[in-house]
């Protein structure tokens, strides 16, 4: 049966599985290849082998016993698994890829619900995120490089934009993103990712913690427009209640933050306890729609 054009592969043959691992294999071998794409654009309809039996679950197997082959022989090629629905991303390939691409929706609004609720299974340097195009194909919506940037750049940031096409301010301000993405990597892919609850449903936030927390980073993306203005302080878990940190903000690029004229004092960096962060929170500016504001704490 034929969907997109496309037939299945019935990996249970072993004359079937035989002839794709010697024809990957071969690929890599003759040719100077780092990195895989494995995508996966075809459903399983009434999956069956050639006995009639059902085949679904050795099927699944069949595709891991693959990606194992191809790393036992080619330890050092990176493998990106497919993407979001149908199941693509498991534990079973999770042990096996380097990366997944999260969604095939790179509209950075979208990408916070879908990155955060991803991030219930997945570790965020293992979800492929990309700072796309000014106007995202998958929804038409438009945002500035610094609101895709600050939600790409606690993933594995990559860039899907012809950059030829950007303006100098547009490479200036990916510029910094990276920058600031390689500078601070080591706590974005190693520390842990505390989803923090905001009672406005238009505030989106969590904080990356590092494992001795001498360090974190917070994210506060504000979705949508609040009912209600300012908004409430934001309560940050996750560091030592007992610590003293220096906390300043992360700018992605030189705009103000939000409407108001009068910005909290804090901005410009303070001292401040993991037990008041934890506790009281902190007041947040009112931030325009669809901005994200980025904050790094480092222990006294």
């Amino acid at each position: 049966m034929r969907a997109r054009h496309q037939l299945v592969l019935d990996l249970t043959n072993p004359g079937a599985f035989e002839h794709i691992r010697q024809s990957l294999c071969s690929l890599l071998d003759d040719h100077d290849i780092s990195y895989l794409k494995w995508d996966m654009n075809r459903d399983l309809v009434a999956p069956t082998d050639s006995t009639g039996r059902a085949a679904g679950r050795a099927q699944t197997r069949a595709g891991y016993r693959l990606i194992d082959e191809i790393k036992r022989t080619h330890p050092d090629i990176e493998i990106e698994s497919c993407s979001s629905g149908g199941g693509r991303i498991d534990l079973g390939i999770l042990t096996r890829t380097d990366r997944v691409w999260t969604s095939d929706c790179n509209d950075a609004l979208d990408r916070i619900r879908i990155q955060r609720g991803a991030s219930y299974l997945i570790p965020p340097e293992l979800m492929g995120a990309h700072i796309g195009p000014n106007r995202a194909h998958t929804s038409g919506r438009t945002h500035t490089v610094a609101f895709r940037g600050a939600t790409a750049m606690f993933c594995h940031l990559g860039i899907e934009w012809n950059l030829l096409a950007a303006t100098d301010d547009e490479l200036g301000a990916v510029e910094r993103i990276v920058s600031m993405h390689k500078s601070h990597r080591a706590l974005l892919h190693g520390g842990r990712t505390v989803r923090i609850d905001v009672e406005d449903e238009a505030v989106s936030a969590f904080v990356v913690v590092a494992p001795d927390q001498d360090e974190a980073i917070v994210s506060v993306s504000q979705i949508a427009t609040s009912r209600g203005l300012p908004v409430g302080p934001i309560r940050i878990p996750g560091l030592d209640l007992d610590g003293t940190y220096w906390l300043e903000q992360l700018a992605l690029d030189e705009r103000r933050l939000g409407m108001a004229k009068q910005q909290p004092a804090w901005l410009e960096g303070v001292e401040i306890s993991g037990r008041q962060l934890a506790v009281a929170g902190l007041p947040m500016p009112i931030l325009n729609p669809e901005t994200a504001l980025l904050l790094h704490l480092q222990r006294r």
